[in-house]
Parts: C-alpha cells; structure tokens; sequence
C-alpha cells in the first residue's frame, strides 16, 4: 500500500509540473504561490509579514527572505503602513494578480483532474482517512519526542 501511494504521490507530481508549464506558474507551487494566493484571498486587508509567517509556519528570517525575492520577482510591493510606519503592507503587483488567477484556474483544473470519476461520499471518506492518518503521524512522534527526552 506505501509503495501505491507513493507512486500515485509521484505521478501526481509529474503532471502537476507538467500542468504547471502550461499554465506558466513553474516554480510557484511552493511559499511563494502560497504567498500570492493568501494575498489574493485576503486583499480587502492590510496584510503583513507576521501574517505570512503565521499563514505559512515559517520564521521571521525565512519570511524576510521570501518577501524579498517576491518583490525581485515584480508579484509584490510594499508600502509603509498609515498607522506605523515600523510595519509594511504586502500587497500584489499586477504581474502578481495575473499568476494569481492562473494558480487559481490550475488548482480547480487539477482538482478536476485528480477527482473525476469519485463521488463526494468517495471524497469525504478520503479525507477523513487522511486525518486519521494525519493523527496517527503526530502520535508516533509524539511518542518517539517522550522517548528521547527521556534518553537525554
């Protein structure tokens, strides 16, 4: 069964780059799609970088350096924010609205994809697999964390 998933995983990879191409979103699969469509969905606010780090998970330096290749890459500007000019509002360039409706149209075209054929019931049954699975994951390494404190 590891093995089947880990191949369906693989193929799943493969056409998702292949999709990528055609849509011209290559390299946006990562932290800064992510990046563009959270700004995307939330332009009706100011948007900083703590919320980028909290949206991803990831640390104040990693962020920094996120946000700085995202402005060289022309998807974001910055602006001083109005009430503390110690903080910067994010917010999308035009070139970052365009790759935004394009990752927005490949998700649903890949969902499409990847779903056609299983019934909602299929899916949802899926999806709660998975969270058990999710759950079991953080149980083992929670278990294995106790064991080693307790070995240090």
């Amino acid at each position: 069964m590891l093995y089947h998933l880990k191949h369906t995983i693989h193929q799943a990879e493969q056409l998702k780059m292949r999709y990528a191409n055609d849509y011209d979103i290559q390299h946006l699969d990562g932290p800064q799609g992510h990046t563009i469509m959270y700004l995307y969905c939330h332009q009706d606010s100011d948007v900083f970088q703590k919320d980028i780090e909290d949206h991803l998970n990831i640390s104040k330096s990693v962020a920094s350096h996120l946000i700085q290749r995202m402005k060289r890459n022309g998807f974001i500007e910055t602006f001083p924010y109005a009430e503390d000019k110690r903080h910067k509002v994010i917010q999308l360039t035009k070139l970052g609205l365009e790759k935004s409706s394009k990752i927005e149209a490949f998700i649903i075209m890949i969902k499409q994809t990847l779903l056609n054929g299983i019934s909602q019931e299929e899916i949802n049954c899926l999806h709660k697999i998975f969270l058990r699975i999710d759950q079991n994951i953080m149980r083992a390494n929670k278990l294995l964390d106790q064991k080693e404190d307790t070995h240090a």
